[in-house]
């Protein structure tokens, strides 16, 4: 005679299985993590970390929510990472720093959402022709709306960081979810497009970084085939399909600020090798037009904002030395967050 379990049981055992098989998936098991020492402002007796799934259409997405221990409805942040396909946590070398902003946020009362992104967990989904929608976009309204039902959460007090190229894409969310109350863009560009992608190879090749362009068979994009959509869509130009970089010559996500009331955060560490003056000019002009607060620059934050020594810029394999997120950062977004 065959066992009966009550469908409810059922269900949750199904659900704990599958949140198993996608933290494995995702490659953050505790056995295959290094070890990684607490940043000093993060209080773990002041927050609790559990296990979450974003579902996301057909895609499930693990997550972890970090919650702070107080009574009150907490005010949230979802973390969206800069379309490197990281970890939850982050992770590069030894480094975690979604971890760090997550632990540190929540130490000082602010619920905080992170997840591993859609192109580490469904690569196969990423092979022949994608947009950012579908690479970013679609899994943060996805990840917003898991954040915004979860309980001890403030929905009206939800919030999206994001860095890098996603800092850049995400004010288009502004206009899709209301549920947003603000956002924190960290290393922000102004523009993201094939040329600026191509200079950005170019420096780091000059510095003994990445690949000769020449060697990978890449070019300098013609910006008048761009504009006429003279590629096949599923052609690569600098490691995306055409038909990427044409839909993200749609959008205009500065211009979205304009006619959002969200709150803004945007600031800079200061040897971020991918961030121009350009950028940091654009974004105070944009503030400024909406009487928001200015642009913050953080002195000694790389591109993770992991706090450095040095004074030069951080490259790519110079993020893989140890360090924690600006401690800087963590306070002065505390600030914004709980405002």
């Amino acid at each position: 005679m065959k066992p009966t379990h009550p469908k409810g049981v059922r269900h949750e055992t199904l659900k704990t299985l599958l949140i198993c098989a996608l933290l494995l998936v995702a490659g953050v098991t505790a056995a295959q993590a290094p070890a990684f020492p607490d940043a000093i402002y993060v209080d773990r007796k002041a927050f609790t970390d559990r296990a979450v799934i974003v579902t996301s259409g057909r895609f499930e997405l693990p997550g972890v929510l970090s919650t702070p221990a107080s009574p009150r409805r907490a005010p949230a942040v979802v973390i969206i990472g800069d379309g490197t396909p990281r970890d939850m946590n982050g992770a590069v070398g030894a480094n975690r720093p979604w971890q760090d902003l997550a632990h540190g946020l929540a130490s000082n009362g602010i619920a905080v959402l992170r997840y591993t992104p859609r192109p580490l967990v469904y690569p196969r989904e990423f092979v022949e022709t994608w947009t950012i929608e579908e690479e970013l976009l679609q899994d943060a309204e996805a990840a917003v709306k898991t954040l915004a039902r979860q309980d001890g959460i403030d929905p009206h007090r939800v919030y999206v960081l994001a860095l890098g190229r996603a800092a850049w894409a995400a004010p288009i969310l502004a206009q899709r979810l209301k549920p947003i109350h603000g956002f924190a863009l960290l290393n922000a560009p102004a523009k993201f497009n094939p040329q600026r992608q191509y200079k950005e190879l170019v420096r780091l090749t000059e510095a003994g970084e990445g690949e000769d362009p020449a060697r990978l068979h890449v070019r300098e994009p013609e910006p008048r085939m761009l504009a006429k959509r003279a590629f096949p869509r599923a052609e690569r130009v600098l490691g995306h399909p055409a038909g990427w970089w044409y839909h993200l010559a749609d959008l205009d996500p500065t211009d979205r600020i304009l006619d959002s009331k969200a709150r803004f955060f945007v600031a800079y560490g200061a040897l971020d090798y991918t961030i121009i003056p350009h950028d940091r000019e654009t974004w105070e002009q944009f503030l400024k037009q909406t009487n928001r607060r200015g642009v913050r620059t953080y002195a000694g934050a790389d591109h993770l904002f992991l706090q450095r020594m040095q004074k030069e810029a951080v490259l790519p394999r110079g993020l893989e030395k140890p360090g924690h997120v600006s401690g800087e950062l963590i306070d002065e977004l505390v600030e914004f967050l709980s405002e």
